[in-house]
């Protein structure tokens, strides 16, 4: 038995507890959405153990662990020429699971990314860089997967370090990456943006240079692949960021008015109007990410719009959505 380094992300479902404080068929729903979320984490580790294209670099495998709502995916550290791609790859595989479960089950994830030393098998995983991981979800509060500063440190030195060739280059690491991070907002601690999307042609340059080489081998190889490749090529990112703030923006409305009012809690009842408080705050923060999206790519269609309220004798906040309609009747 030893321990090694890897990459090592844990999350898990916010708000969980909640969920089985109410009725039973809500509970109900809660685990149907719940099994879905974790069969979405399990799918995209066989996705990408499974690409005959990615198992090309060494020891390309995802592993993981799940218990009750809690997620653990993790990946070796090798000293691979390659690292920054396996690494990245594997930031990304975490983003789109962000999103996927969101946008598919409602569900919102808060976790956190780190790099150390982990022991694992067939049925314990245990060390210092899964701690760190759990004690990073924990500083999340809001809805977000933070990334640890030994990730940043990990990322940093694989970039300057990195030897570019054809396919490699720091500008469309560095441009991966942009795609990826995101730490402006709130407290500026780094985490992973499941709202943007990277533009491959920016990420691997030699494809907009016109060179197919690499596309016609892996045709070759795994067509399946390569039919995804073209697929990401020729999409439009603008299109699909739109996309997703759209969706984003509707889940938001509903969660809004369905977790933001307080015609459900005890006024009498001071801890559960903090708790109702806490979730109020929750979803702004969620708004404020969105909206600086919004503002980022000039989508002023996708916004959206609140009213907060705020207490000074309680010290409780309120939040509600403003319809358009209203809006314009203001303005």
């Amino acid at each position: 038995m030893e321990f090694s380094e890897y990459y090592v992300a844990y999350f898990d479902v916010l708000g969980c507890r909640s969920y089985f404080e109410g009725r039973e068929d809500a509970t109900l729903e809660f685990l149907r959405k719940l099994k879905g979320m974790i069969d979405c984490s399990r799918r995209s580790a066989q996705i990408i153990n499974a690409s005959k294209t990615l198992n090309l670099l060494p020891e390309m495998k995802i592993h993981y662990k799940i218990f009750s709502d809690n997620v653990t995916l993790y990946i070796k550290v090798t000293k691979s020429p390659l690292e920054i791609v396996r690494l990245l790859t594997f930031l990304q595989t975490i983003t789109e699971l962000q999103r996927d479960v969101l946008f598919d089950y409602g569900l919102l994830l808060r976790g956190g990314v780190t790099v150390g030393k982990l022991y694992s098998d067939e049925t314990l995983i245990i060390g210092r860089a899964l701690i760190s991981a759990v004690e990073l979800e924990e500083k999340g509060v809001y809805s977000r997967i933070l990334i640890d500063n030994s990730v940043d440190a990990a990322i940093s030195a694989l970039i300057n370090n990195l030897f570019p060739n054809d396919y490699i280059t720091k500008d469309g690491m560095e441009a991966w990456i942009d795609s990826l991070v995101f730490g402006a907002v709130g407290d500026k601690r780094p985490f992973l943006n499941y709202l943007s999307i990277p533009e491959l042609v920016k990420v691997y340059p030699i494809l907009k240079n016109g060179n197919m080489d690499v596309l016609d081998q892996l045709k070759r190889e795994s067509p399946e692949e390569y039919e995804s490749a073209q697929r990401a090529i020729l999409s439009k990112p603008q299109s699909q960021i739109h996309n997703n703030l759209i969706k984003h923006r509707n889940i938001l409305h509903e969660c809004i008015r369905h977790y933001c009012g307080y015609g459900d809690v005890n006024r009498d009842d001071a801890n559960a109007v903090a708790l109702k408080s806490k979730i109020v705050q929750k979803y702004k923060w969620l708004v404020v990410f969105h909206n600086y999206m919004c503002g980022l790519y000039k989508f002023e269609d996708c916004l959206v719009y609140v009213r907060y309220t705020y207490d000074p004798i309680t010290l409780y906040d309120y939040m509600e959505v403003v319809d358009s309609t209203t809006r314009q009747e203001k303005n």
